[in-house]
């Protein structure tokens, strides 16, 4: 019974010598490369003027591929000069969108109570 555990002992020794220098030789068993998560943002500079690129806004799509957002003009136009009369156009344009959009939301309206 004794002779039993000791060869059992050796058994189990040898296999963890063997299977603990394993793991670590498989720790880069692919060779991937270390992945930078937090790399630095390079804003194109292909003749845009410095102020508009100064309201971009990075959108990381699910593939990695990065593509900027930009506010719309007259949002642009008040930031970047905000005037009595770039407010006003802003406020006109905003108008015109909420316009819209109540106009399709009373088209959708209609089209729901045609469909009860």
């Amino acid at each position: 019974m004794l002779q039993n555990r000791r060869v059992y002992t050796y058994i189990i020794m040898s296999f963890i010598l063997v299977f603990i220098p394993s793991c670590a030789w498989a720790d880069n068993l692919f060779q991937l490369k270390p992945v930078e998560y937090f790399k630095a943002l390079k804003l194109p500079q292909e003749g845009r003027e410095k102020h508009l690129l100064d309201w971009r806004e990075p959108v990381f799509a699910a593939d990695g591929k990065v593509t900027y957002y930009q506010p719309p003009q007259p949002v642009l136009e008040l930031l970047n000069d905000p005037s009595p009369l770039h407010a006003r156009e802003y406020l006109n344009w905003q108008k015109a969108k909420m316009d819209r959009i109540v106009k399709a939301q009373e088209a959708v309206a209609r089209l729901s109570k045609d469909s009860q």
